[in-house]
């Protein structure tokens, strides 16, 4: 059997669709956002047998969506796992001295608001009618 023509086939636009959904370009570089979204959701809706339009899909960031697909294949693929475990991936000194820097400074200005709170004279009514 051959292939069926797209001006013989009145489903190629479907087919069409269906075909490019569930592969990525051969030339990386024609490679959109949009096709890398739409083709980890593919791979998402296969694995975890979810369907296209089913509505938890509008509770899914396009983030979100690619790190469901990068967590599916990180869990299939070992060898795919600990090759990119081995790329020294963490935050740095300076990232944690940062955080700690950071972290120190809202402490304190905590701590001083609830000094401040602390310290304010408080006012009631001593007449009672």
């Amino acid at each position: 059997m051959t292939a069926p023509k797209a001006n013989n086939d009145p489903f190629f636009a479907l087919k069409y669709i269906a075909y490019y959904r569930t592969g990525l370009p051969k030339d990386m570089e024609e490679l959109d956002r949009e096709t890398l979204i739409s083709f980890a959701k593919w791979q998402i809706c296969k694995v975890r047998n979810v369907l296209w339009n089913d509505p938890v899909w509008d509770s899914y960031t396009e983030e979100e969506i690619l790190i469901e697909f990068f967590a599916i294949k990180f869990d299939e693929n070992e060898e795919l796992r600990k090759e990119f475990g081995t790329l020294g991936m963490g935050p740095s000194k300076a990232d944690l001295d940062w955080f700690d820097s950071m972290e120190a400074s809202e402490l304190t200005k905590k701590q001083d608001t609830i000094k401040e709170e602390d310290s304010a004279p408080i006012e009631f009514e001593d007449e009672y009618k």
